[in-house]
């Protein structure tokens, strides 16, 4: 809840997904009380991390263009700089990898006990799934519509105490 900012949130959060909720989408979602999608073709989950970058290095050497780099700091964008002197990514894989911890722990801390990694251990590994089957993996609390997801955070309220809808 931290992530977000909603710890200790008097008012349910209902998590709506009409048709994607993946990757950064999903982690922010597992912090809610309840999570519902649209019906069978709603793409749920991308739990993971992964970094996409191009390198024109080859190009460059054959146009002669060379990159400077002027920063104020040694460590600023020393992934890019590693990979373009080396050949390495293993700054950008340390960070990335610890990136994907962290989101794994957290999705773990809200929604791990709904999760079935036992059964779906891909569900970590950056899979996705759709409709009845995200269910299934505890991704998703249910299908329904925006009417319903609305529906369920007033009962959803109804059930703490003092809380205005």
């Amino acid at each position: 809840a931290q992530m977000v900012g909603l710890k200790d949130r008097p008012k349910p959060i209902v998590t709506f997904a009409n048709d994607l909720l993946c990757s950064a989408g999903y982690w922010i979602a597992s912090h809610s009380d309840y999570i519902m999608a649209s019906g069978e073709n709603a793409e749920v989950g991308s739990i993971g991390g992964m970094v996409s970058f191009w390198s024109s290095k080859e190009l460059d050497e054959q146009w002669g263009i060379v990159t400077v780099y002027a920063t104020q700091s040694k460590h600023k964008n020393e992934g890019i700089r590693e990979y373009d002197e080396t050949g390495e990514t293993n700054i950008i894989q340390n960070e990335i990898d610890a990136i994907t911890a962290n989101f794994i722990d957290q999705v773990k801390a809200k929604r791990g006990s709904v999760i079935k990694d036992d059964k779906y251990p891909e569900v970590y590994q950056g899979r996705t799934y759709l409709g009845s089957e995200a269910v299934r993996t505890g991704l998703v609390d249910k299908l329904g519509t925006l009417s319903d997801a609305i529906k369920k955070a007033a009962q959803l309220a109804k059930q703490r105490k003092n809380v205005l809808i």
